[in-house]
């Protein structure tokens, strides 16, 4: 193989990456307006899950429990402080 050929080959193979690269900016930025929809959605819906939840607890007789969390992390510290 001489290297026009080689040259050739590899310019091939850099068009095909740019296409690549290309779809997955696509993908990436419709995943990022899901994850953002989501995060909004769930924000908005938290606090009045939250509120029936506690007045659940609170007919039940159930004192303590972890507050409807978006991160494990955060549900980490939640226990901890409860």
């Amino acid at each position: 193989m001489d290297q026009n050929e080689r040259l050739e080959k590899l310019e091939k193979e850099i068009q095909a990456l740019r296409k690549d690269i290309q779809r997955l900016t696509v993908v990436c930025s419709r995943m990022n307006t899901h994850i953002d929809f989501v995060e909004d959605t769930y924000s908005k819906v938290r606090a009045p899950a939250n509120y029936v939840k506690k007045k659940i607890e609170s007919l039940m007789g159930i004192n303590k429990s972890p507050l409807l969390l978006l991160s494990s992390e955060e549900n980490k510290i939640q226990e901890e402080t409860c």
